[in-house]
């Protein structure tokens, strides 16, 4: 894994690419959550490849204007994350690891800040079939969002709910079972919760008992 600083030259040197009228454009909003939202706004018109290039303008502008340690510089760096994730690229991996890098080194960083750059990098672990590492990621989301907001909380339970995704995949139904129940206590505990919600938990059950049956009824044959 490359440090920091290299990672971050060689940002510098694919602004130098860049073709003039685009960096134009981009520059005329100077404040790096201006060029951030640009960026967004292009990616949901579907503007792809121009909202990767001012994306990269966005960290290299965090980066100028409140060093690498900073949460700016993490923000940049999840969001280019998503993108690339978004489009089912290989990159977002390295993005979300240097976004977990600076998320660690910047005061002030939020627990649930770092957690969504876990999930999501956890998501792309599954997606890959590394069992293994999303496991730990999720994980490690889970603890970070109950150290920062407590353990009843929607945001909470999805995390549950996709390790319970996960050990059904790999037939660990005991701790699927587990985590689906909490599912449902932070459910009931928060009354506000949508039915549908609910409704989708149980089905998890249900589907995690047929699915386990059926574990055992190979076993025995």
């Amino acid at each position: 894994m490359r440090c920091l600083p290299v990672f971050f030259s060689y940002l510098i040197i694919f602004i130098t690419l860049i073709p003039g009228s685009v960096y134009s454009q981009a520059s005329e909003a100077k404040a790096w959550n201006e060029l951030l939202g640009e960026a967004r706004g292009l990616f949901r018109e579907r503007q792809r490849d121009s909202a990767l290039v001012i994306g990269q303008l966005a960290l290299v502008a965090a980066i100028a204007q409140n060093g690498e340690a900073d949460t700016s510089a993490a923000m940049v760096l999840h969001r280019l994350g998503g993108f690339y994730q978004v489009m089912r690229s290989p990159k977002c991996e390295e993005y979300y690891l240097r976004a977990l890098e600076v998320w660690d080194k910047a005061p002030g960083t939020r627990g649930m800040e770092r957690a969504k750059t876990l999930s999501n990098l956890g998501n792309h672990c599954i997606a890959s079939a590394r069992w293994a590492e999303a496991e730990a990621l999720l994980n490690e989301a889970l603890e970070a969002k109950i150290a920062d907001i407590g353990n009843y909380a929607v945001t909470v339970a999805s995390t549950r709910k996709k390790l319970a995704a996960l050990f059904i995949h790999r037939e660990r139904y005991d701790e699927a079972e587990v985590q689906l129940f909490k599912v449902l206590d932070i459910y009931d505990s928060l009354k506000t919760v949508k039915y549908q919600k609910v409704a989708e938990a149980i089905s998890d059950l249900g589907n995690l008992y047929t699915n386990s049956a059926r574990s055992a009824k190979g076993v025995v044959q």
